[in-house]
């Protein structure tokens, strides 16, 4: 019973990551109407600046974990990595009270 365990926590942790990246993926839509659109809309920035504080937990955890969660130190690294260029974009394309805010 024991070896089915070890052989399904790699394949949760797969599927888990894989998901983690599709959640990093989701506002691609959003942000492709922010480019064409030139502005920000009435889009908000907390929910991208909240998704990065969770990837900097999610990474400080994975770091205190040790060297048995190099799968998600990389994927945390990753979603930090595409919330600060989400961020960033919103910030270029933002109005200048928006900017203020942001900060």
């Amino acid at each position: 019973m024991e070896t089915g365990h070890h052989v399904l926590v790699p394949v949760f942790g797969i599927l888990g990551n894989t998901a983690s990246f599709l959640v990093y993926f989701a506002p691609i839509v959003t942000f492709y109407d922010i480019y064409c659109g030139g502005s920000t809309l009435d889009y908000d920035a907390v929910p991208y600046s909240m998704a990065l504080f969770c990837a900097t937990l999610s990474l400080y955890y994975a770091y205190l974990k040790g060297n048995e969660e190099t799968l998600l130190i990389a994927t945390s690294s990753f979603g930090c990595g595409i919330e600060v260029v989400y961020l960033i974009i919103f910030y270029i394309f933002a109005t200048n009270r928006v900017r203020v805010i942001i900060l």
